[in-house]
């Protein structure tokens, strides 16, 4: 992959504070980004597959078989979340806007925003919306060959 000309806004300023842009992410975020973004644009390049969208919703449908049987595994009250996150496996529907890099953008937003040391603003989503778009035709042209790759080593004896 070519770097980004979009990734000096990216790169580590002077931390979340002491004079950092608002656009600005700090290393942790940076690398966080740079890891799951790419990872998210060649889930989202894949599910545009329908083979590949209705074998990952037949796998779905597994899980949510077998939730009735893990769940036993989960009764004690501190793992109500664990418990309730099986429960809401059932209803999961494929993703189908992985390929938008500011889809992609808010959903990082949302998940690091739990993690300290890796959360960013709001106001960074759009920042990195642009930096990975400067990525994601390359994606998008090479997760095929990249995934066919993998499956080839992976199987290959």
């Amino acid at each position: 992959m070519r770097s980004s000309t979009a990734t000096t806004d990216l790169s580590p300023g002077n931390g979340a504070g002491g004079g950092a842009r608002n656009d600005q992410l700090v290393a942790g975020a940076s690398r966080a980004v740079a890891h799951i973004g790419p990872e998210l644009l060649i889930d989202g390049v894949l599910l545009e597959r329908s083979d590949n969208c209705d074998a990952m919703g037949q796998a779905t449908a597994s899980i949510a078989r077998v939730v009735s049987q893990l769940e036993p595994m989960v009764n004690a009250p501190d793992n109500e979340p664990w418990a309730a996150h099986l429960g809401d496996i059932a209803g999961w529907s494929m993703p189908t806007t992985l390929g938008d890099p500011l889809v992609v953008a808010r959903r990082i937003q949302r998940i690091l925003s739990r993690r300290p040391r890796l959360a960013f603003a709001e106001s960074a989503i759009l920042a990195v919306a642009e930096a990975l778009d400067t990525v994601a035709a390359e994606i998008s042209r090479d997760a095929e060959e990249l995934t066919t790759d993998i499956a080839r080593l992976l199987t290959t004896p």
